[in-house]
């Protein structure tokens, strides 16, 4: 994830919902992830091996699961 913060300008929680179909103690978090570097435009690819870091880190570090 550190190869991608300077890419990683904002991180914005946008819907938090709790109970329903999910188990006790879940909650189903949606997120909004900004990237942007101030001299260039990011390349698709680059989009989405900075968006595979950050599931990766929120897999190991919280046990998240993407829906």
């Amino acid at each position: 994830l550190a190869r991608y913060l300077e890419e990683l300008v904002s991180v914005r929680l946008f819907d938090l919902y709790t109970g329903g179909e999910l188990p006790a103690g879940k909650r189903s978090l949606s997120l909004s992830l900004r990237f942007r570097l101030d001299d260039r435009t990011l390349t698709d690819l680059e989009i989405n091996a900075a968006h595979a870091q950050v599931i990766a880190a929120l897999a190991e570090g919280f046990a998240a699961d993407i829906r």
